[in-house]
């Protein structure tokens, strides 16, 4: 799947954690995807957008300012919390960033 561009697996009930291969483009809204978001994640060096919202995710947001080509995140209506929502700060070296979601946690 090294050409993958675009995986999207919205609104399918899914259930279980996050998977390694991504995409440019990255879609689980609306499942049931349950546990952390892995800080792994930062290594999707071409992620470009990633929707997560209306899952069971819990904990911190891992850091993902090393995604220089991300311009969308959607993280909203999960169980993410954190004392000083310090992944924010590192956002700031996302400059293609326009949307950021996280409404609902």
């Amino acid at each position: 799947m090294s050409a993958l561009q675009i995986l999207n697996l919205a609104q399918n009930n899914l259930s279980g954690s996050i998977p390694p291969s991504l995409g440019k483009r990255f879609s689980m809204s609306n499942n049931k995807i349950e546990g952390f978001i892995p800080a792994s994640l930062a290594n999707a060096s071409k992620l470009q957008w990633i929707s997560l919202n209306n899952n069971k995710l819990v904990g911190t947001v891992p850091s993902l300012g090393s995604l220089s080509n991300l311009y969308i995140l959607v993280l909203g209506n999960n169980y993410l919390e954190s004392k000083d929502w310090a992944f924010l700060k590192s956002l700031s070296n996302c400059t293609r960033l326009q949307i950021v979601a996280m409404g609902g946690n």
